[in-house]
């Protein structure tokens, strides 16, 4: 088995979410594969878990601790899916690992997992292969039911925003998708959360203090922002200054986050490595510049939130007469915050992902007001990278988001 091939076994497993963990119980058995092998940090929310999850793994990996970090989606590479210690596996031992499921797996069962446990099995094995003492876990849908959730124990809970995602799932108003992200708290751990609004943070605050856990919030008084452009941040918290290169002041409250779940590991650090982390680390995808001439500019936005926190980031770095390129999957309420978007470009493409839950560009269009707007429809995205080289100039800018999958596949091309 080679390495497209070993992919072809994973990418052959059926997609959607399970409700019974039953089948997943019983291949983490049959690997040997328990929550006490590892120090578990969970991390749920609607939006930032990628960015929190990176820098707290860059953290942890400073202080000489092993850390693993699954994640989901990825942007390029499967392999991002499951860091070691901060780095991807190779394709040959991504390839070991793959003929050792498919030697003790019978096929029945194998078709029984879906693409998101097969991938959590894949990144438990090689997390325990590396006897990795940490390992962060990000959820796929929610919390509570989440397959990331089947440990009964955790070092500490990561609750990151809270927004509608999801709603046939986990519910339609807040609350309900709240209960649904506080379910990753456990009996005698740690807590650590953005503050949300009063209601949502007495339904964190009273699962923690049923399961008599130590609640933590992340207070936005002790932060100030000093700086914010395209060129990255400066802050300052716990009379200390920061920069990053990551774009947007939703980034700073993620990075801080980390910081604050970090801290509550009580691990030996220096912050001179921690500043030094901070201003070299980049989660990708996320407003991330992949061409110069003419200016593009990709965000993996794929829900409410996230489009809300990107327009308004346009609107503060002053980033303006754009060109918007939209894709997007077919099952996303997305509209209202697009809408936003659209408003302050200058034209528009529509576009379709390469995947089968992604809604077709025209019926798109018509689900927007384009009035006085011009706009495209160009299904194929290898065109539209096309129509951006030869049609537009050189000092255009060119935003394209919509679904991380999108933003996946340009920053492919353009590589």
């Amino acid at each position: 088995m080679d390495f497209e091939e070993a992919l072809y076994y994973i990418e052959n497993s059926k997609y959607g979410h399970s409700k019974d963990l039953g089948i997943l119980k019983k291949v983490l058995a049959l690997f040997d594969i328990k929550g006490t092998d590892f120090k578990i940090i969970q991390i749920a929310g609607t939006n930032g878990k990628g960015t929190v999850g990176t820098f707290l793994s860059c953290f942890i990996g400073s202080t000489n601790k092993t850390v693993g970090h699954f994640i989901s989606p990825h942007i390029e590479d499967y392999r991002e899916r499951f860091k070691v210690n901060n780095k991807l596996v190779s394709k040959d031992e991504f390839v070991d690992i793959v003929n050792y499921i498919k030697s003790k797996l019978d096929e029945e069962t194998k078709s029984k997992l879906n693409y998101f446990e097969i991938s959590l099995v894949i990144a438990l094995i090689i997390f325990k292969r590396n006897n990795l003492e940490y390992i962060i876990l990000e959820t796929g849908i929610g919390g509570r039911n989440d397959i990331t959730n089947i440990f009964s124990a955790n070092e500490l809970a990561i609750i990151t925003t809270i927004d509608y995602d999801h709603v046939n799932t986990l519910g339609n108003n807040l609350e309900e998708i709240t209960k649904h992200k506080a379910g990753i708290i456990k009996n005698n751990s740690k807590v650590v959360s953005f503050k949300h609004s009063f209601n949502i943070d007495k339904i964190i605050r009273e699962e923690a203090e049923f399961l008599n856990s130590s609640l933590y919030f992340l207070e936005q008084s002790d932060i100030h922002v000093l700086s914010v452009s395209l060129n990255g941040s400066e802050f300052e918290y716990l009379n200390h200054r920061f920069k990053t290169l990551m774009i947007g002041e939703h980034q700073i409250f993620n990075i801080l986050l980390a910081f604050k779940a970090f801290l509550l590991l009580n691990l030996d650090y220096r912050i001179e490595k921690i500043s030094k982390i901070i201003s070299r680390t980049r989660f990708e995808g996320r407003m991330e510049k992949i061409n110069s001439y003419p200016k593009i500019y990709i965000d993996g936005a794929h829900n409410s939130e996230g489009l809300e926190v990107l327009n308004s980031n346009v609107k503060k770095i002053g980033i303006k007469n754009y060109i918007l390129v939209l894709g997007s999957m077919n099952d996303k309420n997305i509209f209202e915050n697009l809408q936003k978007l659209i408003d302050n470009s200058k034209e528009i493409i529509f576009t379709r992902i390469d995947y089968e839950r992604a809604i077709d560009p025209l019926e798109m269009s018509k689900l927007l007001n384009l009035k006085n707007k011009k706009y495209k429809i160009i299904s194929n995205i290898e065109d539209v990278k096309k129509y951006i080289l030869k049609e537009l100039d050189k000092d255009d800018t060119v935003l394209i988001t919509g679904s991380l999958y999108l933003v996946g596949e340009f920053k492919l091309m353009f590589k």
